[in-house]
């Protein structure tokens, strides 16, 4: 079995996009061509097993799920976004009202604290859900609530440990000391609650074994982090401050309350979101592949499956016979694939291979008009007849059919000159007389050439006077030739 090869990218990580869709990050990467893949370039056929470079067919390498992921300093403005949601929102809001209301006893007091204990573990249950890679909260349930409910009290107990702590460094080993410890613990209390939010243990919380390689594996990003949480912390403290000093008492505490469950929320979604980022460095398993980048709208649309995909990536790369090859091989397993062999024949044409063009394109094209599908049929006659003007449909019925469309869409000279010597190319051909009448009433019609139009009348009336739409033929020879006397 072959083993994953991860890209581990110490400190602040760049993500990595797709050569061939610059917009979408890439989750594979080949050495040897120096070409990142997004994951809809390449076909992964067995999870176990790296996929091979569609350009060089080597192994490729995984740039990590994490790759994909928006880095969290690239959304900040997201993470406001999150308790200003429906299920959010309302949860804090009715959390509000009813502290307000209850305040100012001591049994008020003692219901506060247990909202209190309800709210920070919503807060737990927040870090938990964003960290399994869902940005968007979750309708609040009695489960959400009240499952493991020990998690405030291992968070009270940790804070108290490392308070502990910090005291007995500072009585028993003097001030600078204490101070070091001091900026450690302080440092380490973000990791400490994403350990215990994601393992549930206290003790792994508490130990540093278990707690400093989170911080390491997350790189010189934890300590910005860090700063955008004490930054949180200032402005929450700072907007309290504003608001409270020109309040009465009732409206300053509920906006207290408020507030603080607000940039709480903030936080915790922060926190899940960075363990949501460096999952694979964590060692963490989310319920689903990272991919928020490659959803969003206006990226560029890739081919729609996987082996049209690596054709497209070998044309890109100039190997136009060996896209040719493999999308040959394709079409043998798959004759009716219509994006398939639009790009064959595009193919075809770039190579110059005229006469196999016009070979597989002309069965293709009698295929469509028997099934029937006589618009996409018509699509690959011009695709072709605009730099091949003298490529015909292989029968006489197929070129009557076509030309039909063509005079149906406004296209009078290419349809005249696809029934051009159709007596000659298919003298037995029974409905001469029908093509030749409609190459008559396009001419007169479309292209104001009555002259030629009168005189392909009159071959008609020559060469063929005893067919069934001889009288027709007649009555327009008369409408056309009184329209070129005139």
């Amino acid at each position: 079995m072959t083993t994953e090869n991860t890209i581990i990218m110490n400190g602040v990580m760049d993500t990595q996009n797709c050569k061939y869709h610059p917009d979408i990050p890439a989750r594979w990467s080949c050495e040897h061509c120096q070409i990142d893949f997004c994951k809809t370039c390449i076909k992964q056929d067995n999870p176990r097993y790296l996929p091979d470079c569609p350009v060089c067919q080597r192994q490729l390498l995984s740039l990590g799920s994490g790759n994909l992921i928006t880095p969290f300093w690239l959304r900040l403005g997201k993470f406001f976004l999150y308790p200003m949601q429906m299920y959010a929102l309302l949860f804090i809001s009715i959390l509000t009202v009813i502290a307000v209301f209850i305040s100012g006893t001591f049994t008020g007091f003692l219901i506060t604290v247990v909202l209190g204990l309800v709210f920070m573990k919503y807060c737990f249950a927040v870090i938990e859900d964003t960290a399994l890679g869902h940005l968007k909260p979750l309708p609040v349930s009695n489960a959400m609530i009240s499952s493991e409910m020990e998690l405030p009290f291992k968070l009270f107990a940790l804070m108290a440990a490392i308070q502990f702590g910090l005291h007995w460094v500072g009585v028993h080993l003097g001030f600078v000391p204490y101070l070091i410890a001091l900026i450690i613990s302080n440092l380490a209390v973000p990791a400490n609650i994403m350990v215990l939010a994601m393992e549930h243990s206290f003790f792994a919380a508490l130990n540093p074994v278990v707690v400093f390689p989170v911080i390491l594996r997350i790189g010189a990003p934890y300590l910005f982090l860090c700063l955008l949480l004490f930054l949180l912390q200032i402005s929450e403290v700072t907007t309290l401050k504003a608001l409270i000093n020109v309040l009465p008492y009732d409206s300053a505490y509920a906006v207290f309350l408020f507030t603080t469950m607000f940039f709480t929320v903030v936080m915790a979604h922060m926190l899940g979101y960075v363990l949501y980022q460096y999952h694979e460095k964590l060692g963490f398993v989310i319920n689903k592949e990272a991919d928020e980048a490659d959803i969003k709208p206006g990226n560029t649309q890739p081919a729609t499956r996987p082996e049209i995909r690596t054709v497209e990536i070998l044309v890109q790369e100039g190997k136009h016979q060996e896209a040719l090859d493999r999308l040959s091989r394709y079409l043998l397993n798959n004759p009716s694939d219509r994006e398939a062999n639009t790009r064959y024949f595009k193919l075809l044409e770039i190579t110059g291979e005229t006469k196999q063009l016009f070979n597989k394109a002309q069965k293709y094209i009698s295929y469509l008009i028997a099934q029937n599908e006589l618009s996409h049929a018509l699509s690959i006659f011009n695709m072709i007849h605009r730099t091949h003007k003298k490529f015909r449909p292989a029968q006489a019925d197929e070129r009557l059919a076509i030309a039909k469309l063509l005079q149906q869409g406004g296209q009078a000279k290419a349809a005249v000159s696809t029934l051009n010597n159709l007596h000659v190319d298919f003298p037995s051909f029974k409905k001469i007389p029908e093509a030749y009448l409609l190459v008559a009433r396009i001419l007169c019609e479309q292209m104001n050439d009555d002259d030629k139009s009168r005189q392909v009348l009159q071959f008609l009336m020559q060469k063929y006077p005893e067919n069934h739409l001889q009288h027709e033929i007649n009555e327009y020879y008369k409408v056309v030739a009184q329209l070129a006397d005139t």
